[in-house]
């Protein structure tokens, strides 16, 4: 009875058309990795800089004169990091779409 049961929901909500579409060719992969590495690489290099850079300089100021653990010079700098990186997050992502790189042209099921 439950698979019976099992077999209508899936035929109602369109589970068996989206298991039968076509699997993604490996170009589409590839092509779908790229567009989406390159972003996250870019982030990622962002947000590493500013993480690095706000850690050193309140390292050697507020670090100094409040006779702070380097350890809470380095998190103060990742509250930093984090917040550019919701700051430019989109923009960054914005730039990439720019390069004009291919877009995979995957279907919706796909």
């Amino acid at each position: 009875m439950w698979i019976n049961e099992n077999q209508d929901f899936q035929k109602i909500a369109g589970i068996e058309q989206a298991a039968q579409s076509t699997r993604p060719t490996a170009q589409q992969l590839r092509t779908l990795f790229v567009h989406s590495a390159v972003p996250f690489v870019a982030f990622g290099f962002v947000d590493n800089t500013v993480l690095i850079q706000a850690g050193d300089m309140i390292d050697n100021t507020f670090g100094v004169y409040f006779a702070m653990p380097t350890l809470a010079a380095a998190a103060m700098g990742q509250v930093f990091s984090d917040s550019t990186g919701v700051l430019f997050g989109s923009y960054i992502e914005a730039l990439a779409t720019k390069l004009g790189l291919p877009l995979p042209q995957l279907t919706k099921e796909q």
